[in-house]
């Protein structure tokens, strides 16, 4: 990302947005774009197009706008093009589903919590947020490599006044951002095990809690280890068969915090962030897992049966 040092007036130039040359190398172009996004988004907390939407949609007009060395004189495309064309993949793969689908992601009630190595720790609600901080608009003209091109105005707070505000403290060094924090929504976690081995796990779980002397339940928990350790590298390999299937995308982590613990315990964990994937997708996905899971679990059966007896 080139950055100058002046004032560009009213407006931008064609040509301070992307040099000919990088645009012409399509590559090349891709990368610095990416690039240039993550710089762009963390410049301000932003609206978009907020300035241009009536009560008449049903939607707050915000009022007090301020105009920046960003605003310009030109055209912004329409609302309807700036809000239906859309590469949001959490919502539909197709430019249009985005627009047909958002309805689905509830933007209210919403709050920003601004933590951390800060003097000012706060967790606020947007719309006070909006209330609060002088609105600024700034416009970003997105020019796709796939022969498109818009010019969309964006209201919203620079981030440097919520951080100034926030007072980080002397060891500060950099913000994070989550965007939303709702793994009941998103994430599912996971561990594949054949039923005959969670039905032993569950039947050594409560003789273990049974009254029924140390030394037994010392053995009890041997033998629950070592299932969990086959367990652990069943699904190890079930991840990476997962990934060669390329059906279904899952990742891996431990868990330490179980009711195995202190034994650590191999999870898989999925993504559910898409609304278009519905319950005969979850059942083709499942059948597929538990066909490999049982496909691999055949090397580990033997070593299994040896500790159950």
């Amino acid at each position: 990302m080139h950055i100058k040092n002046k004032d560009f007036g009213s407006d931008i130039k064609w040509y301070d947005i992307t040099n000919q040359v990088l645009y012409m190398n399509r590559r090349r172009f891709i990368k610095t774009a990416g690039k240039v996004a993550v710089a762009g988004a963390v410049s301000l907390l932003a609206f978009p197009f907020a300035n241009r939407i009536s009560a008449d949609d049903g939607k707050v007009k915000l009022r007090g706008i301020k105009k920046s060395p960003f605003s310009t004189d030109e055209a912004p495309n329409k609302y309807k093009d700036v809000t239906s064309y859309n590469n949001f993949y959490e919502l539909g793969l197709d430019k249009r589903d985005p627009a047909r689908n958002a309805g689905l992601l509830k933007t209210r009630p919403w709050t920003v919590t601004i933590d951390g190595l800060v003097n000012r720790p706060s967790v606020v609600d947007v719309d006070r947020l909006i209330q609060r901080y002088q609105l600024e608009e700034r416009i970003y003209r997105l020019r796709c490599v796939e022969a498109w091109s818009m010019v969309i105005p964006w209201v919203g707070i620079p981030l440097a006044v919520l951080i100034k505000d926030a007072e980080p403290t002397s060891q500060a060094k950099y913000v994070h951002f989550t965007t939303l924090n709702d793994p009941e929504l998103f994430i599912i976690i996971y561990r594949f095990i054949p039923h005959i081995a969670k039905k032993q796990l569950a039947e050594w779980g409560a003789l273990r809690r049974s009254k029924g002397g140390k030394r037994r339940a010392k053995d009890l928990e041997r033998s629950i280890g070592k299932v969990n350790r086959i367990i652990n590298a069943l699904n190890i390999k079930l991840h990476k068969a997962l990934r060669m299937d390329d059906t279904s995308f899952v990742s891996r982590t431990t868990l330490e915090s179980t009711i195995y613990r202190p034994q650590n315990i191999v999870v898989l964990r999925a993504v559910l962030a898409n609304p278009l994937t519905d319950k005969d997708i979850l059942k083709e996905v499942v059948d597929t897992q538990n066909r490999i899971g049982m496909e691999i679990w055949s090397e580990f059966e033997a070593a299994y049966k040896k500790i159950a007896g």
